[in-house]
């Protein structure tokens, strides 16, 4: 079973947020440096086909030339912006490095939480 889920299926929150959001410029390493965006884009996929994704590599030149900051908020923009669709207010935070900081509980728990009660509700 993949180290994101616990023996009961539930995604762990902690690792996405210690993964996701990571450097641009900084190495790949074992390819896990953009698997917990590859796990959200799979729940806005599912939700909504038309939702933009979360980049899962450093392979696109545009995000690929961005300054840290800009892939920052570049990532907390997209979030708004799903966030809409997924029904639940997520905040659009100023461009600042501050952004980066705690990013668990700005970024990945409050949609965590989000989805695992659409999982939720449509599982019981």
């Amino acid at each position: 079973m993949n180290s994101f889920y616990d023996r009961y299926g539930n995604v762990h929150t902690k690792e996405i947020s210690k993964l996701s959001i990571q450097p641009i410029h900084s190495k790949d390493l074992m390819g896990k440096a953009f698997a917990a965006n590859k796990i959200l884009n799979l729940y806005f996929q599912q939700v909504n086909k038309e939702l933009k994704l979360l980049p899962e590599n450093n392979l696109d030149p545009e995000i690929k030339k961005m300054p840290r900051i800009g892939y920052f908020y570049y990532i907390n923009e997209l979030i708004y912006q799903n966030s809409k669709s997924l029904g639940f207010n997520y905040p659009l935070y100023e461009k600042h490095l501050s952004f980066a900081v705690n990013t668990k509980e700005k970024v990945y728990s409050p949609i965590m939480k989000h989805i695992n009660k659409l999982i939720d509700k449509c599982s019981g």
